[in-house]
C-alpha cells in the first residue's frame, strides 16, 4: 500500500486535482487498492474525495500550506 499512496501523492502534485478512474489506469492498481491508499489519505487529513463530482480526489488546504511551507 506504500507504492499506492506514494504515487497517489505524487500524481497530485502534478496534476493538484484527479479522478479516481484516472489514478487506477496511471497507478496501474487495482480499485480495491486504490481506494484502502484514498481511505488512508483521506483519514490523516491529507486528501479530500469530492464524491458528487465522478469521484474527484484533491489535497485539503492543510495539505496544500504543508507542501508550500
Amino acid at each position: 500500500m506504500v507504492d499506492v499512496v506514494k504515487g497517489i501523492l505524487e500524481v497530485l502534485l502534478q496534476k493538484g486535482e484527479v479522478r479516481l478512474v484516472e489514478l487506477t489506469t496511471l497507478l496501474k492498481v487495482s480499485q480495491e487498492s486504490l481506494i484502502d491508499a484514498i481511505n488512508t489519505l483521506e483519514n490523516l487529513g491529507l486528501v479530500n474525495v469530492e464524491r458528487s463530482n465522478d469521484l474527484l480526489v484533491r489535497f485539503t488546504d492543510d495539505a496544500r500550506k504543508l507542501l508550500s511551507s
